[in-house]
């Protein structure tokens, strides 16, 4: 009876050894090897869209589970998440590594303890085009017809990263014209804007850059250009009473070659003839342009009422009228005047004329002896006006 019962034991603890084999020590670790790298460049600041792995084995190359692990970032400046603290077969996943925000070096370091870490790299480019960021100010002066300063441009990335070699969009809008409707950024991301010359319109132009939803807009004030023309806007051959002030004020319009008014002028008035006065020798232009000349109080005598403008070169003449309907019919009869006794006779008139203004109703001359001017052969006159000759026997006026 006691052989079998040996037996028995004998069996029993061969399971019982057995068994203890495949629950005793862990194997110890021997190496780590990368068994999932990424391939090409990933974009800068993002997370890996496929996630490494690694397998840590024994000597005899057998994957380990269970194994602690430790992973960090320890170049580049990223993060990792959801990292796992212990070793699976058949491979483990590093997690999710989001790669940092510049481009360059990023490296991750996987450690077992007893062994040497392990260092995955990644190197990263730019992703994909975010901003388009103006080499100075994007709001700039320029005049009409005219070609703007050279204008550059930097293609980034969501994270500033330059961009080399990307493609941009060139549009303009309010006039004018560009070299090329698109432009290559170079290895340093930087655009040149391609000659942009202005419209011939006064007044804000745009040119904008754009690559998918990455735009700039670069705004230009185009302002008048020289000095072309210098005009009466409204104003002209006004009457009014002598001595007094005419009705409106006349307005004038400096104009470029393009018929753009000319901001923050400011023109010289001066009397040209008829005597009359203004309140000031200088007006500036107004918001839109236009200047307003200063009062001008008409001349005492009836002669042509001119104002001259001007502005540099250019000048422009403002007619005005004395109003009368007082007529004077000046006969230089017999012995020749001079001509400066011929001014004094018709500036007199003129002067007269300016004073009475009204008609006189007919009166019959019959009767009236034309002799007394030294005048003869003239039949009976009806006058209306004044009517004054020059003696043969002087210079005076004699009214008749």
């Amino acid at each position: 009876m006691r052989a079998p019962l040996h037996i028995v034991v004998a069996g029993l603890v061969l399971s019982l050894s057995a068994c203890g084999d495949s629950s005793g020590p862990k194997a110890t670790p021997a190496s780590i090897e990368l068994s999932n790298q990424p391939t090409g460049t990933p974009a800068a600041g993002l997370p890996l869209s496929t996630a490494p792995t690694f397998v840590v084995r024994d000597k005899d190359g057998n994957p380990l589970s269970g194994i602690p692990v430790t992973i960090s970032v320890s170049a580049g400046g990223g993060s990792i998440a959801n990292a796992p603290t212990k070793s699976k077969t058949p491979s483990t996943s590093v997690g999710t590594w989001t790669l940092g925000n510049t481009v360059g070096l990023n490296n991750l370091t996987i450690t077992v303890s007893g062994l040497a870490p392990i260092v995955l790299s990644v190197t990263t480019g730019p992703g994909a085009p975010a901003k388009i960021v103006a080499a100075g100010s994007s709001t700039i002066n320029g005049t009409v017809g005219q070609a703007v300063p050279p204008l550059t441009a930097t293609v980034r990335d969501a994270f500033d990263n330059p961009i080399p070699g990307a493609t941009v969009n060139v549009a303009v809008a309010g006039g004018g014209s560009v070299a090329a409707a698109s432009v290559t950024s170079d290895g340093s991301g930087t655009i040149s804007v391609p000659a942009w010359t202005l419209g011939t319109v006064k007044g804000n132009q745009t040119l904008t850059l754009s690559l998918g939803t990455a735009t700039l807009t670069f705004t230009a004030a185009a302002a008048a250009g020289p000095i072309a023309t210098f005009n009466v806007l409204s104003g002209q051959d006004q009457s009014a009473l002598a001595g007094t002030t005419l009705p409106v004020a006349a307005r004038f319009e400096p104009l470029d070659q393009f018929g753009n008014r000319l901001d923050n002028q400011t023109a010289n008035f001066s009397v040209l003839s008829g005597g009359g006065s203004l309140t000031t020798f200088t007006g500036t232009a107004g918001p839109d342009g236009i200047i307003t000349m200063p009062a001008w109080t008409l001349g005492k005598t009836a002669l042509p009422q001119q104002v001259i403008a001007s502005i540099g070169a250019r000048s422009v003449i403002l007619r005005a009228t004395v109003i009368t309907n007082y007529s004077i019919d000046i006969r230089l009869w017999g012995t020749p005047m001079t001509a400066a006794q011929e001014v004094l006779f018709t500036n007199a008139a003129a002067r007269i004329r300016a004073a009475v203004i009204g008609a006189l109703p007919p009166a019959d001359a019959t009767g009236a002896d034309p002799a007394l001017c030294g005048v003869t052969g003239v039949p009976v006159l009806s006058i209306d006006s004044a009517l004054i000759c020059q003696s043969p026997r002087t210079a005076d006026a004699t009214p008749c």
